[in-house]
């Protein structure tokens, strides 16, 4: 009897025709291989859980830390609350499998948003952190 896990399979692409002979889950259909991935997660979110308070000490000034922080998190939760919203919505008119997969697209979102401000405004603040 195949297990819960790896009977879990989908693509991003899957119900577009795009996505028309995709393999399941990216290929993965072992449970190992999902622990695995799983696992790869876990340690890669902790390096960026991490660094996220270090990197934002640098360029704020002592005295706006704690606001800072506040407003990190609270910005954090009130963009993470809707995502049931997203999801169902896209459940409805997609599948979950669909509506799952292209969450993703919030991760590439956020990678671009934080290349461009490395690019256009760190050297700024961590300069004028400095003084």
């Amino acid at each position: 009897m195949e297990s819960v896990l790896a009977s879990l399979r989908f693509h991003p692409l899957a119900g577009t025709s795009a996505g028309a002979g995709a393999p399941p889950a990216g290929g993965g259909t072992s449970e190992w291989f999902c622990f695995a991935m799983l696992g790869l997660f876990g340690l890669f979110r902790g390096i960026y859980d991490s660094n996220l308070f270090a990197s934002l000490f640098d360029v704020i000034k002592p005295q706006y830390r704690a606001t800072a922080t506040g407003l990190m998190l609270s910005f954090a939760f009130l963009v993470g609350s809707f995502s049931p919203t997203v999801l169902g919505y896209l459940k409805s008119r997609f599948g979950l499998s669909f509506g799952l997969a292209s969450l993703s697209v919030s991760y590439l979102l956020g990678g671009v948003i934080i290349l461009a401000a490395c690019t256009l405004f760190f050297n700024k603040d961590y300069e004028g952190s400095k003084a």
